[in-house]
């Protein structure tokens, strides 16, 4: 799955195991921290609490009840194809696509720190 059309980032697991992982769901609230060379967002569900984390040209996500248990718990799910020149931080936008969340922009908070 490319986001965009030109960001290189792919999806390296199936659909199945992006649902399984935080894909597909409806998100009550968004909260993303983006750097010059790293980003993580938190995503809050009904009864679960999704990290998404990309650094080093791959993004993780890990989920869990607690915040404890999905930031210690991540699986790659995508990363940057080379090819596709310099590497971009994903935005949130992107993030929320490659994901296939459904969620209202005012739910979204974001930080940025360059």
């Amino acid at each position: 799955m490319d986001l965009s059309g030109e960001s290189g980032l792919q999806r390296v697991v199936t659909p199945s195991v992006l649902k399984r992982f935080g894909g597909y769901r409806k998100i009550y609230i968004l909260a993303g921290t983006i750097t010059e060379k790293s980003c993580e967002w938190r995503a809050e569900t009904k009864h679960k609490i999704i990290y998404v984390r990309y650094f080093s040209r791959t993004l993780s996500v890990g989920i869990d009840e607690t915040d404890i248990g999905a930031q210690m718990n991540p699986m790659v799910i995508g990363g940057y194809q080379y090819g596709f020149g310099e590497p971009q931080i994903p935005s949130t936008s992107q993030i929320i696509d490659f994901m296939h969340w459904k969620i209202n922009s005012d739910q979204i908070i974001e930080f940025f720190d360059f």
